[in-house]
């Protein structure tokens, strides 16, 4: 098949990058918290090996501070076949109060002060456990703001994924990133703060299948969502246009094949998959009831990577990797 994307090494950039998180089996914060999820990890991670990939495993406060779930990742970090970096729940991370854990609070809604006690010890909890500080991160619920990003300038970081460009969380006080940028890009050139200009945003992979630019573009992402998201003007009615995301549990092997294509075809050359850790077992969270609905993640998994592996000339990187590659590049 004739590869249509234009990259001067002909190299795309894969990225996976997971959510390792406590158990929510209806998407809510548990009583107990519990991470019986981490029990997956390890056929997870074969599958990864036999394709030479590199995750990032993003870890959430339960998951660092339990012996068990370290013991785990620890010599997969150790072997150099992973990275291990910080996902911010705050009704999971100390200091926690009621608030946080009965409304699944977005970091971006915490006061600053707050935000930053969560972040330096979800920090330091990874250091504990892991020997080293985590570089990359992600926001819980996509909750990021221009004060995260200081924060995490302070404490070290290099890189972000939080941003899921083309999608608005303020239908839960959240974030608005509709107009995001898709590429990679240094932070400093969305907040306009020069302090940034070393934090590196890798956004989720999320694109349309059709390139809308100025007035029909934003037309469309203003939509009521009925019409817009799997609505009258998707794939399952009219068969106009669609959003894909790089979400294995959402979207088929073909959507994401189809989004890879598009977005390597438009001169991208980063493909940022994400998904939950909680996803991969029976029950621990909202989807994948049942161990047949497991298999069939795992088929789509491979279908996807067999994929773009036969079609393009792949790189696998981690977050971190992703950032001294995207710097290098511009030295």
């Amino acid at each position: 098949m004739e590869k249509r994307y234009k990259t001067p090494d002909n190299t795309v950039n894969l990225i996976i990058s997971i959510d390792v998180e406590e158990d929510m089996p209806d998407w809510k914060a548990q009583d107990q918290t519990t991470v019986r999820n981490i029990a997956g990890i390890s056929r997870l991670q074969d599958l990864f090996d036999e394709y030479g990939i590199k995750p990032t495993y993003l870890l959430t406060s339960p998951i660092a501070e339990d012996k068990d779930s370290v013991s785990v990742f620890l010599p997969i970090l150790k072997s150099n076949r992973c990275e291990i970096g910080s996902h911010l729940h705050p009704w999971t991370t100390p200091p926690v109060n009621a608030a946080e854990k009965d409304k699944l609070m977005l970091p971006s809604n915490l006061d600053e002060r707050i935000l930053r006690e969560k972040l330096i010890n979800l920090t330091g909890s990874i250091r504990d456990s892991f020997g080293m500080a985590p570089v990359s991160y992600r926001a819980g619920r996509f909750g990021f703001n221009k004060s995260s990003a200081l924060i995490l300038r302070d404490l070290g970081y290099m890189v972000d994924t939080s941003i899921t460009p083309l999608r608005s969380w303020e239908n839960i006080n959240g974030p608005n990133f509709l107009y995001d940028r898709i590429e990679p890009h240094f932070l400093n050139e969305k907040y306009g703060d020069d302090s940034l200009s070393e934090l590196v945003e890798v956004p989720v992979s999320i694109a349309l299948t059709k390139n809308l630019t100025g007035l029909l573009k934003r037309l469309y992402l203003t939509l009521p969502k009925v019409t817009r998201i799997r609505g009258l003007l998707s794939k399952d009615y009219l068969n106009i246009i669609d959003m894909i995301w790089l979400y294995p549990v959402l979207y088929t092997a073909e959507e994401m094949t189809r989004l890879s294509d598009i977005l390597v075809g438009r001169g991208n050359r980063v493909l940022n998959m994400f998904f939950h850790s909680n996803e991969i077992k029976v029950g621990e969270s909202i989807y994948h009831k049942t161990e047949r609905d497991i298999a069939g993640f795992y088929d789509k998994l491979k279908y996807y990577f067999d994929y773009i592996f036969s079609r393009y000339r792949v790189q696998s990187r981690t977050l971190k990797e992703y950032r001294n590659y995207f710097i290098g590049e511009r030295t």
